[in-house]
C-alpha cells in the first residue's frame, strides 16, 4: 500500500470518527440540557469545516512528498538548447 492511500485512509477515518464523537457527546449534552440543539449544530458545522481543512492539508502534504521525489530529465538532440536552458535557470546567461 502506498503512502498516499494510507494517508487518505487515515484522514477519512479521523473525519468520520470526529463527527461521530461530536454527535455522540453533543446529543448526550442536549439530552442533559447542558447545551441547546442550536449550539450543537453550530459546533458540528465548525468541526466539519476544520476537518475539511485538515483533509486539504493532508492532500497538499501528499503532493509535496510526490513532487520532492520526482526527477525530471532534459533530453534532446545536439544543438536543441539543453545547455542554454540550464544556464537560463541558473542565471548564467541573460537573454
Amino acid at each position: 500500500m502506498n503512502t498516499r492511500a494510507l494517508m487518505t485512509m487515515v484522514v477519512i477515518f479521523l473525519v468520520f470518527s470526529s463527527i461521530v464523537g461530536v454527535l455522540w457527546i453533543g446529543a448526550r449534552d442536549v439530552r442533559s440540557d447542558l447545551i441547546s440543539s442550536g449550539t450543537l449544530i453550530q459546533f458540528l458545522i465548525y468541526a466539519i469545516m476544520v476537518v475539511g481543512s485538515v483533509a486539504a492539508l493532508s492532500e497538499i502534504w501528499s503532493e509535496l512528498q510526490r513532487a520532492a521525489s520526482a526527477t525530471e530529465r532534459l533530453v534532446g538532440p545536439s544543438g536543441a538548447g539543453k545547455s542554454t536552458i540550464i544556464q537560463l535557470l541558473l542565471r548564467f546567461f541573460d537573454p
